[in-house]
């Protein structure tokens, strides 16, 4: 039962972990407060249930939030009170871990799309709140007859199709997902005072066309690599979680040749 409490503990306070919005001490309040509520009062006459939890910060190499549960609780026991044994001290622990995440969403932007996408937009506007800037890595890929990186913002020059970018660089918009996909001028190559993924997501993606769903798969895949060599190259190891997260409503019926095409008709 104690472990039952602490586990719960530690999962409920892996929810909050790489979220700027919540604070290690909220962290670990958390736990307390769902171990406590997990391990009922009196359970079996257990009493002086104490729970504790330490979050902890990402750390190279495996740069990863952590969170430590522990508890305690005694135990009363019966026959060994024969041998003045009144009680036990019985303990768990547990831990939950979150390792940074590199994420490209792919969105259908289609005309099949025209009904639905501003639902569609409000979600993916939701779900990139989910995760933490500066620690987290994030990227954006539309697609209609054409596919076209929509953040990083490539504000000039053709798009560079090789994944070894030198130098690395979090802001680079040829270099793949970066950790500024929350910051105001997170994505600034020409000096603009725009444009996060947020504003990436509401003001560019508009519906047109057919699906050219590979296009922007291979895009996004090309994303993923930069990112992945990047880390390589700065840190000789990527620990990162690489995901594409695609939203569709068809099926492929085009594939385009000319990949990243900023014209809808492609």
């Amino acid at each position: 039962k104690l472990w039952e409490a602490i586990d719960g503990a530690a999962l409920e306070a892996g929810h909050l972990m790489g979220t700027s919005a919540e604070s290690l001490t909220a962290q670990a309040t958390l736990a307390q407060q769902i171990c406590a509520a997990n391990f009922p009062t009196g359970y079996w006459n257990a009493y002086s249930l104490t729970c504790t939890a330490t979050p902890q910060l990402p750390t190279p190499p495996e740069n990863m939030y952590k969170v430590d549960v522990t508890a305690s609780v005694k135990v009363p026991l019966w026959f060994m009170k024969v041998f003045q044994s009144t009680d036990a001290l019985v303990t768990a622990s547990a831990q939950s871990s979150r390792r940074q995440a590199r994420v490209v969403l792919v969105l259908d932007r289609s005309g099949s799309m025209s009904g639905t996408l501003a639902s569609l937009k409000s979600a993916a506007a939701s779900f990139v709140t989910k995760f933490n800037g500066g620690y987290d890595e994030m990227g954006l890929v539309a697609f209609g007859s054409s596919a076209i990186v929509v953040y990083p913002i490539l504000n000039t020059g053709p798009y560079n199709f090789h994944t070894n970018i030198a130098p690395a660089s979090s802001t680079d918009p040829n270099g793949g997902p970066n950790t500024q996909f929350k910051a105001v001028n997170g994505n600034n190559a020409s000096g603009t005072t725009c444009c996060d993924m947020i504003y990436a997501i509401n003001s560019t993606v508009s519906a047109g066309g057919a699906t050219s769903m590979s296009e922007g798969l291979s895009l996004a895949y090309l994303e993923i690599q930069k990112a992945h060599n990047a880390s390589m190259a700065a840190n000789n190891y990527d620990v990162m979680r690489s995901v594409i997260v695609l939203f569709t409503d068809g099926v492929p019926n085009m594939m385009a040749v000319y990949l990243n095409s900023p014209d809808a008709a492609g």
